[in-house]
């Protein structure tokens, strides 16, 4: 079983299942004639993106929650389709506030350098 945990956890492609076992995420997927599975702890993870056609368990989902983990969900093009975030307080929600609470000038110009690929 392989196991490495990144900030962000990408699932993409078809048919993958995200399970709760123990307190790990599973991903287990076929590849070929093969069983395949990944195990991933979820207090290392910041984020896990499913794009494509997956399963995934409530547990799962708990478990992601209950480590502050946001889930985002996008289509097989990687259009943004639903976000999940834990009812309790995460850093995206920090994030929003302080984009809410910048004036329109700041956001325009935000908006501007960010189109013509400038970063500062």
């Amino acid at each position: 079983m392989k196991s490495s945990t990144p900030s962000t956890l990408h699932i993409s492609g078809y048919g993958k299942k995200l399970k709760k076992h123990n307190n790990s995420l599973v991903v287990e997927w076929k590849e070929g004639e093969n069983s395949e599975k990944a195990s991933f702890t979820p207090s290392k993870l910041e984020d896990v993106i499913l794009s494509g056609e997956h399963s995934i368990s409530t547990g799962a989902i708990r478990l992601l929650f209950e480590n502050n983990v946001s889930l985002s969900c996008m289509d097989s093009f990687g259009n943004p389709i639903g976000y999940l975030f834990p009812h309790a307080y995460c850093q995206y929600m920090n994030i929003w506030e302080k984009q809410l609470s910048i004036d329109s000038i700041h956001k325009l110009d935000i908006a501007k350098k960010y189109m013509s690929g400038r970063s500062n």
